[in-house]
This record gives C-alpha cells, structure tokens and sequence, in this order.
C-alpha cells in the first residue's frame, strides 16, 4: 500500500499527475456533483465539474456541464473557453474555434481562447499538423 502511494507521488512530481479514478473514488468529481445539485446557479462549479468530467473520459457530460455553464452566466468566458477546448479534444475543429471565439468576444485577452485559436487556424489552414494537447488553465 506505501508503495502505491510512493508510486502515485513520484508519477505526480514527473508530471504525469495522479489517475483520473483517483480523484472521482476520492470523493471530488461527486462533491462537485453535489455541489452542481445544491447551487445549480453557480457556473463555475460547472465548469470545474466539466474538467473532471473531461479528466475521466466522459466528454459528453463535460460538454453538458459546459453548457449548463453558458446557461446560467452566458457572458462567462471559461465555460466558453472549456468547450471549446473539449471539442478541440473531440475532433471537433470548426466548433472549437466558434466557442474559442466567443471567450475571445467576452474577454479579449484570455490567453487560453486566444492560444487554442490560433493554433486550430493553423492545423485548419493546413500549415501545422494536428493541433497539440490543450493544457488547462
């Protein structure tokens, strides 16, 4: 059992971070299940719920909390930013870059938005190969 933990320790410090059943058996992804049910009204518990989602392989539902996200606070770019980002993760180029966009319209400057643009134009424009892994914010 020590050198479980030992083993989890020395993957995390080589970035390769913990397993994704790790967190949900840890009890994270259901608090933050709970924590959608008991503030539904809280978008950014949604979007942080996507990324676990989305950690553990389950897009569909990492895409329904984003737009669980959107609905409530339509103006906020993470939610915007996180799907596109899934949908880049997915395949889904063309979709990606008209949610990248409109974390783009909501807040200019974000870099993530910006980045993911960028390089999905390129992969697109047929001067890059496919687009790199996205890396969360």
């Amino acid at each position: 059992m020590l050198e479980a933990g030992r083993e989890r320790r020395m993957r995390a410090m080589r970035g390769g971070g913990l397993p994704c059943t790790h967190y949900i058996r840890g009890g994270v992804l259901v608090a933050y299940d709970k924590s959608a049910e008991l503030d539904e009204y809280n978008e950014r518990v949604h979007v942080r719920r996507a990324d676990l989602l989305a950690a553990a392989g389950r897009a569909a539902e990492a895409l329904a909390a984003c737009d669980a996200a959107m609905d409530i606070d339509p103006r906020y770019a993470d939610a915007h930013f996180r799907k596109a980002a899934l949908l880049r993760t997915v395949g889904l180029y063309y979709g990606s870059l008209y949610y990248y966009g409109r974390a783009i319209e909501l807040d200019p400057g974000h870099f993530g938005a910006l980045t993911g643009m960028g390089d999905i134009r390129k992969y697109i424009g047929g001067r890059a190969g496919p687009p790199p892994a996205v890396a969360h914010q």
